[in-house]
């Protein structure tokens, strides 16, 4: 079966402010799959990066690196000028 969402080496670095040294890294080198008809449950410390990852998924902002396929379609990554919020609003989450 293939899977609905794939997410594949993925990293997060926040961007430096000046004359700060550079953040460190909230998510580095995360995969995982989900196919249809699973459920997913994120669990961590607070400020983990939990929410982070579904931004990221959900397009709401960008990862640093790495690959996440929703349906066979890559989302673009590294570049918040492509992005598209819900992956063209068919991804969508609500936090507790």
């Amino acid at each position: 079966m293939a899977a609905l969402l794939e997410v594949r080496n993925l990293s997060k670095r926040f961007a430096s402010r000046a004359g700060r040294e550079p953040s460190p890294w909230i998510i580095q080198g995360l995969s995982f799959s989900v196919a249809d008809g699973e459920f997913l449950t994120i669990v961590g410390p607070s400020g983990g990066g939990k929410t982070t990852i579904l931004n990221m998924i959900a397009q709401i902002d960008t990862a640093s690196s790495g690959e996440i396929i929703f349906q066979s379609k890559s989302a673009p990554v590294g570049d918040a000028k492509a992005l598209k919020p819900g992956l063209d609003c068919q991804i969508g989450y609500v936090t507790q």
